[in-house]
């Protein structure tokens, strides 16, 4: 297998999703597809009920067909090269000065159906972006993810309710209000694998999920949330599990979320896989846990201009995060404003023994090889013993229909 000495350089092309480098052969760009198309395939998918899975192998499988068809062939490879402008200037447009990547210099975006989408230490496009309007040009906005090209573009969502889950797993796709605040999505934001460079701007998520009301997992990239109001009745609002790259988080407020506002977590992460949360003129209030949990050593997070208020446990519970704070309020949180744990790698936080631990529930309508846990914190997961394979979405619903397993139900084994 080829590895990239330099990912950032690569992020979102087509030689990045092959995990190739730029001198690649012909015979690597082969055994490269050949092993992600039998990872990726849609009918490799365990579980077919599983609305996440699914979309995201069949939105890698896609990625992965248009940079086989380009870098197999050697007039589209030199064409597409051309186009690449790899350059001492495109790789090296965020030098390693020591500043954090929130006082970096940063350029403006604006919106325009015909940019080439960017990546960091870019300076290349796949091909024209697309500009779709929901729900003229889609019924919904995971119908228009569906119709963005491998190029990514720009969603433009009229004011209106969205029913359902929206996965994003394609790189360079822009989700906007055209009037901010007036855009409701009633269901969960998903992004995984290769969707650096997303944007979601104005949207109120309203969710009734076990995981994130926004959920990131293995996302490789930046990502930037704006003008967004986030509350999910179910679990945490915003969660970042094993990610890497730069994100900001602007004029966001994050508030009655069952746990966590904000949970960064390691969980299998790579060590290679460093980055930044960037927050300001956001507000986290009235969470059910901590407005924030930063456990994840690998990240620096900056909260500027930010109140984080009237959460029931901590406001901040830093846990190894390198973690500053600039002009913002912090008070009327139910312990600590800031608590800090040491991160011990490979060692669980602490478990407070006087609150029961992870008990088995009701099984009884889950499909066959299927056992649902409820953990101390309230969090319902599920495990197939056939498959050895956990996840937090129910396995034959979707994962924010807004189901979950009654607490009276809980059986006395525990786990």
């Amino acid at each position: 297998q080829n590895k990239v000495g330099n990912m950032t350089c690569l992020q979102g092309s087509h030689y990045g999703i092959l995990g190739l480098e730029l001198e690649a052969s012909l015979e690597d760009v082969k055994k490269a597809h050949r092993r992600l198309a039998l990872k990726w395939h849609p009918d490799k998918v365990l579980d077919s009920k599983d609305e996440v899975a699914v979309k995201v192998a069949t939105q890698q499988f896609q990625l992965l067909q248009a940079a086989y068809e380009v870098l197999s062939d050697p007039q589209r490879r030199k064409q597409y090269d051309d186009k690449l402008q790899w350059n001492s200037t495109a790789t090296t447009a965020a030098p390693a000065t020591g500043e954090p990547p929130w006082k970096r210099q940063r350029r403006p975006w604006t919106p325009s159906a015909s940019t080439g989408p960017t990546a960091a230490g870019s300076g290349w496009a796949h091909t024209k972006r697309s500009k779709l309007t929901v729900p003229t040009d889609a019924p919904t906005i995971a119908a228009a993810v569906d119709l963005m090209p491998v190029s990514g573009g720009v969603i433009l969502v009229e004011p209106g309710t969205y029913v359902g889950m929206v996965v994003i797993s394609k790189p360079f796709v822009e989700v906007l209000a055209t009037v901010p605040g007036k855009v409701v999505v009633q269901g969960q934001v998903v992004f995984r694998e290769c969707a650096m460079g997303a944007r979601l701007q104005g949207l109120k998520i309203e969710a009734s999920c076990t995981a994130g009301a926004i959920d990131l997992k293995g996302v490789i990239g930046n990502v930037t949330l704006e003008d967004c109001d986030i509350l999910n009745s179910m679990s945490a609002g915003i969660i970042f599990e094993g990610c890497s790259g730069d994100t900001d988080i602007s004029r966001c407020v994050v508030h009655d979320c069952k746990f966590d506002g904000l949970g960064l977590h390691l969980l299998k992460g790579k060590a290679s896989h460093t980055g930044s949360v960037r927050i300001v003129d956001c507000r986290f209030e009235r969470n059910g846990y901590d407005g924030l949990y930063l456990g994840d050593p690998r990240f620096n997070v900056m909260l500027r201009r930010t109140h984080v208020c009237s959460n029931k446990r901590h406001g901040i519970m830093v846990r190894g995060t390198s973690f500053t704070t600039e002009e913002s309020v912090l008070q009327d949180n139910g312990h600590e404003d800031v608590h800090h744990e040491e991160f011990v790698h490979g060692k669980k936080p602490p478990v407070d023994r006087s609150q029961p631990r992870a008990r088995e529930l009701d099984s009884s309508g889950l499909p066959a090889g299927w056992r649902a846990f409820r953990t101390a914190e309230g969090l319902t997961y599920y495990w197939n013993s056939a498959t050895l394979s956990t996840k937090w979405s129910h396995p034959c619903a979707t994962p924010c229909a807004g189901e979950d397993i009654e607490p009276n139900k809980a059986l006395s084994t525990s786990r």
